[in-house]
């Protein structure tokens, strides 16, 4: 083991090309690195920082390269700059990236976050306040943007809690109709009660019997039943009609719709 740690830490030794930067900034994560080996991998992650941001590398690995200097030793102003510049970058895409979902969203009013996108982009704009190096214009220019969608959003997001509860609620009352067994003779009982309170003359009303030949409560997948039948009551005027009906039953619970 110590002879795998001298030989990682003898990578250090040699200053690093571009072949070899990358087993480099590796050994420079070595666990109780020499304070003797921290300048050069301070060096080695600043020449990271500088190429990364010269190429046009993704701002994210250049705020890692830059970062990691920094945390070697390394104070140079240069550093903190192209650390500034990324971390800018990063600020004003994702500034401008949650915007426009969040605009996106509530245009389309289909979104459960636009809340937490417009919440983002104000966290955003947070950052390049205390980065720095954006003028008093520009930052009041994206405030102003901001303003109007964050307003939506929260309305957005109200309704689309309601919606989502509302969702939520039936599946809670699918998931709460699952049970065990054959429950049609119940579903059928508590559908004739829940007619016969809503008939002018409840005493006479006739309904299909077990074995007539009618449909009868039929199971449904997540254990609730519809019973689609007919009842014979007498009307105001005394006249005796037939009216069909439609019955869902969950566990008791009944809703009745006459067609």
């Amino acid at each position: 083991m110590e002879e795998q740690r001298r030989h990682v830490l003898s990578l250090l030794d040699t200053p690093p090309t571009a072949e070899t930067m990358d087993k480099f900034v590796e050994a420079c994560a070595t666990k109780d690195l020499p304070p003797e080996k921290r300048l050069p991998c301070a060096a080695a992650h600043a020449t990271r920082a500088r190429a990364f941001s010269q190429t046009g590398k993704a701002a994210y690995r250049v705020v890692a390269a830059a970062a990691e200097a920094q945390a070697f030793g390394d104070v140079s102003t240069e550093i903190s700059q192209i650390l500034r510049d990324a971390q800018r970058t990063i600020a004003l895409q994702g500034f401008e990236n949650s915007l426009q979902k969040a605009a996106d969203c509530v245009r389309k009013n289909d979104c459960v976050d636009v809340v937490a996108l417009a919440d983002e982009a104000a966290r955003h704009l947070a950052d390049l306040r205390s980065i720095g190096g954006e003028n008093a214009a520009t930052l009041g220019s994206m405030e102003r943007r901001l303003a109007p969608v964050a307003i939506r959003a929260k309305r957005a997001g109200a309704k689309a809690a309601v919606r989502r509860a509302a969702v939520e609620a039936v599946e809670s009352i699918a998931r709460a109709c699952l049970h065990e067994g054959d429950k049609s003779t119940d579903a059928r009982v508590d559908c004739k009660l829940s007619v016969l309170r809503m008939l002018k003359a409840p005493s006479g009303a006739d309904f299909p019997g077990v074995f007539d030949d009618a449909p009868h409560p039929v199971k449904q997948p997540n254990g609730s039943y519809v019973w689609n039948a007919w009842v014979d009551a007498q009307n105001s005027f005394g006249a005796k009609l037939r009216t069909r009906f439609a019955c869902l039953w969950c566990n008791g619970r009944v809703t009745v719709g006459f067609r």
